[in-house]
């Protein structure tokens, strides 16, 4: 029995595929409104380092943590409310992050200040910046927004741009027991090889189910899991990262234990509320006090 092929000409990318298998298109629609689409969300996760190379960094203690558990209130204008765990040299250390579009507080939650007094540092935006960068769930479900609140998957699926090239794999790939539309994203300098390549399950709303990008990023998820609204989400994943990144090489761990999208979160969310008594250290002016 024949295959049928049928060739479709999406201009600006050629979509070639065997009947059933959606195109391009198709998969970035389905994906931009279960997932690109999402306002804000609550996830809980932990991440713990499986594997690691030399530090590239080797002076930053942020670097160093061997266990981190995030539970964070994400929106995507980019204010956050993030609860941090980490354990750095066996060490035990706790901070909440928050921010509200313009200005960070720190709260030290453990490990902290002068005779365990109540300790809040106030940073302007760009003080922490990288905070905002340590959310690696928005990896997983590549919907980490741009300046020009662009997601990462919508920028790779810009159709109007001539110069990049997506093609479709000619038939379904299965990755964790889950059928998968594979994409290749191709960038003018090299056509042969792709600069992306990403796995979406076809019928689970084109949850990304594994990730490959420069050649040194990879991502893959092992378990799935539903919301009470049937929206899939990676339950765990391993993510390994190459040479250019903190460490010359790592591999990590990801395990979600809760995910609420769209939950519409107040202003009053992302606003820091300093108790009485808390010694605060305005990083903005260069000041310490006792509230």
């Amino acid at each position: 029995m024949k295959t049928l092929i049928v060739v479709f000409v999406c201009a600006p990318f050629l979509c070639t595929q065997v009947y059933g298998v959606p195109t391009a298109e198709e998969v970035a629609t389905e994906w931009v409104k279960n997932y690109g689409s999402i306002k804000d969300y609550n996830v809980a996760y932990t991440e713990t380092f499986l594997e690691t190379s030399e530090l590239i960094e080797p002076n930053s203690p942020a670097n160093w943590y061997s266990f981190l558990r995030i539970d964070t209130k994400v929106r995507r204008d980019g204010c956050y409310n993030t609860k941090l765990y980490m354990t750095i040299k066996d060490t035990n250390f706790a901070y909440h992050y928050i921010f509200d579009g313009i200005d960070q507080c720190v709260f030290l939650l453990e490990g902290s200040g002068k005779d365990n007094t109540p300790t809040v540092f106030l940073n302007g935006e760009n003080i922490y910046a990288s905070m905002k960068d340590r959310d690696s769930f928005k990896d997983a479900l590549l919907t980490r927004t741009s300046s020009r609140g662009q997601t990462l998957l919508e920028f790779y699926l810009t159709f109007r741009n001539p110069d990049r090239d997506v093609r479709v794999r000619p038939a379904f790939e299965t990755i964790s027991g889950v059928e998968c539309v594979v994409l290749e994203f191709f960038v003018p300098a090299n056509k042969e090889n792709p600069y992306a390549i990403g796995w979406f399950a076809h019928e689970k709303g084109m949850l990304v189910m594994k990730w490959m990008q420069f050649s040194r990023i990879d991502l893959t998820v092992y378990e799935i899991a539903s919301n009470k609204n049937g929206l899939w989400y990676p339950r765990r994943a391993v993510r390994n990262d190459g040479e250019g990144t903190i460490f010359k090489k790592c591999t990590r761990e990801i395990v979600i234990e809760d995910f609420v999208p769209d939950s519409n979160f107040p202003d009053s969310v992302f606003k820091c509320d300093i108790s009485p008594g808390t010694r605060v250290y305005d990083q903005r002016i260069g000041v310490e006090y006792v509230k």
